[in-house]
Parts: C-alpha cells; sequence; structure tokens
C-alpha cells in the first residue's frame, strides 16, 4: 500500500509540472521590425491587479529603452581577484570577479515623436508594446532621464572550477512633463538561483508573486552562439530584458574605451614558520579594469529556448549605423512558432495547445 501511495504522489507531481501553463510573446519580438529612427519594447510585470497600471509600465518602459538604445553614458568597473590558498599540503587557486556598472541616459522629447506600433497581451497578463521613437519635433516639451546601477559577482564555488553568480540590479525613470514629474522604480535580486523584484510605477508599489513562468519556445535554437547573451525566463520577460540589456552593454563597452591595471598586491604572506600557515591566504592578485563612454545599441530581436531568453543586440560606436541592422521578412513567411503540449493533451491525445 506504502508503494502505491509513494507512486500515486510521484505520478501527480510529475502530472502538475508536465501541465505547466507555457505563456505565449508576440511573433514581432523574434526579428524586431525598424520602424522610424529607434524602435524598443517595453513590457510590464506578470499578473499585474490593475490593467491600467500594466499598461503604463510598457509604455515607459519602452520609453527608457529607446533613450537607452540612443544614447547611454555607460562607466563600468570589473575587478578579477586570484586566490591562492593551501590547506594541510594542498594548493587552491580560486577566482572572483566583481563588476559594477552606471548608466545614464536623457532624451528630450516631445509626445509626437513617439508611437505604439504593436501591442499584445499573453495569458500572463503582461503588456507587450512595440514603440518607435521619431526625432521629429523641434520642440522638446519633456524630459526622460534613466539611471542604472548593476552589481555583480561571479565566484568559484568550492575548488571545482564551477561558477556561482549574484546580482543586483536599479531602474530609476524619471518623466517630465508639462503637468508633472513622474517616477517609475525597477529593482531586482538574483542570487544564482532566483529573481527577486519590487517595481514602483507612479507611486503604484508591487511585488510580483514568486511563481515560477514558463514560456514557449519561439524556435529550435540550433547556433546560439549568434546571440549576444541570455537570462533565465522564469520570473518574467521583462526582468530577463533588462538583465541581459546590461549584461551585452557592459561586456562590450569594453570593447572601445579600456584601462586595465594589474595591481599585484600582496595582501597576506604566511611563513612557514607562523602558526597560522596552514589554512592560510597566501596570496592575492587583483586586476582592476575602468571603461567610461557613451554608446548607442541596437537589439534587432530574441528567441526562447528552454525557458531562456536569448538576446541578439548589436553596439556600434555612437554615431555609427549598426552593421547588423535586419530586413524584416514579410509575416505570412515567418515560422510558426513550436506548440507546446501538456500532460493532458499527452494523455487524452489532443494535438491543440491551450
Amino acid at each position: 500500500m506504502r508503494k502505491f501511495q509513494i507512486f500515486f504522489s510521484l505520478f501527480f507531481v510529475f502530472a502538475l509540472s508536465a501541465n505547466a501553463q507555457f505563456y505565449q510573446t508576440p511573433d514581432w519580438i523574434r526579428n524586431i521590425p525598424l520602424h522610424g529612427d529607434i524602435t524598443a519594447v517595453g513590457i510590464s510585470d506578470p499578473r499585474l491587479s490593475v490593467d491600467s497600471v500594466a499598461q503604463i509600465q510598457a509604455e515607459i518602459r519602452a520609453k527608457a529603452m529607446i533613450a537607452m538604445l540612443r544614447e547611454v553614458e555607460v562607466a563600468y568597473t570589473s575587478e578579477h581577484f586570484q586566490v591562492e590558498t593551501e590547506e594541510h599540503r594542498t594548493y587552491k587557486l580560486q577566482e572572483i570577479v566583481e563588476k559594477l556598472g552606471k548608466y545614464t541616459s536623457r532624451l528630450p522629447y516631445h509626445p509626437d515623436d513617439f508611437r505604439i506600433v504593436e501591442s499584445f497581451e499573453n495569458e500572463n497578463k503582461e503588456q507587450f508594446i512595440l514603440m518607435a521613437w521619431d526625432d521629429r519635433a523641434e520642440a522638446k516639451s519633456s524630459v526622460l532621464n534613466v539611471y542604472c546601477e548593476f552589481y555583480s559577482k561571479e565566484y568559484e564555488v568550492s575548488n571545482t572550477r564551477a561558477y556561482a553568480a549574484a546580482e543586483v540590479a536599479e531602474i530609476h525613470i524619471t518623466d517630465s512633463t508639462p503637468d508633472g514629474v513622474k517616477s517609475f522604480t525597477c529593482m531586482l535580486e538574483f542570487d544564482g538561483r532566483d529573481v527577486s523584484m519590487k517595481t514602483i510605477t507612479n507611486g503604484f508599489s508591487y511585488d510580483p508573486p514568486g511563481y515560477v513562468y514558463r514560456y514557449r519556445k519561439t524556435s529550435d535554437l540550433e547556433n546560439i552562439n549568434q546571440f549576444d547573451v541570455s537570462s533565465s525566463l522564469e520570473k518574467g520577460v521583462w526582468q530577463a530584458l533588462v538583465r541581459g540589456f546590461l549584461h551585452a552593454s557592459s561586456e562590450d563597452a569594453k570593447n572601445y574605451d579600456s584601462k586595465i591595471k594589474n595591481l599585484d598586491d600582496m595582501y597576506r604572506q604566511a611563513e612557514e614558520s607562523d602558526e597560522s600557515y596552514e589554512d592560510a591566504t597566501l596570496q592575492q592578485e587583483l586586476s582592476r579594469q575602468v571603461v567610461k563612454t557613451e554608446m548607442s545599441f541596437y537589439i534587432h530581436g530574441m528567441e526562447i529556448d528552454q525557458n531562456v531568453l536569448f538576446l541578439n543586440i548589436s553596439t556600434p560606436q555612437l554615431g555609427e549605423d549598426s552593421p547588423n541592422i535586419y530586413t524584416p521578412p514579410p509575416p505570412d513567411s515567418l515560422p510558426e512558432a513550436p506548440c507546446e503540449r501538456t500532460f493532458w493533451d499527452w494523455l487524452f491525445g489532443r494535438n491543440k495547445c491551450n
């Protein structure tokens, strides 16, 4: 009887996991069509209880992304520690990399400069907005300011050569218009396994539910090397897009203006005669890389596979055209997104995805 209960419990858990909801994303994020001078995507948090707040979130985030793509000042530093230890005559070498980035953008605008090209809402109540920006109006009546801070620590787990990571990101947006100033904040924390998130939208504070979200894959990725960065979708599409963008912009900024300094600091040099010689840190070498530059970006598209968002982004120097601008194919020629079958579809022989 006990074996039967265990088998039934395992079957029930498997059925629930197999029946997980796979959320849809709009087709146009795969190959973002170019409209106007800049085109960007804004996405709201999952399961907002107020639809109007979701719409406001998606719109202001699309505008903030346009400002960052158009021109952003990147101040970025990374520090690489090489820690050498000797424990009971066993030599060990570990590595730690810390990264800190600050990103500032300012966009004077007139409301007529923006237009919404496409909009989409999925079953997870996430609002997707495709927004275009044209620098048309000469008189700019408003200013959008975007300020981001990003901290990342990658460290070796024991002496296994496997790495874990922890990240913190804060995005502050202020929209100064003739009617007043509106503020928007998004805070993300990642401990290597889970993402916690909190947002404040024009005075409305929101902590998204701690669910794990799963999204339908957009295609079978045969070569993921064509994508610049990837991030988990377990807490929604917006946080994955932000983390991916900050990672890509930080790494690519180093290609344009980077200063490297090797300090070779001897933090501690224990003598063999020292009582604390065993289990002692012998040496820590530090190299530091510093970047401060202005850049522009193009996000060409995104793909989803195994509940991971893959981001295709190029980073030409400010004022240059992107070498990889896509010419989007006609909508009829886009391949249909693959269908995810749930456990119940398989059990009852249904071919349709719900």
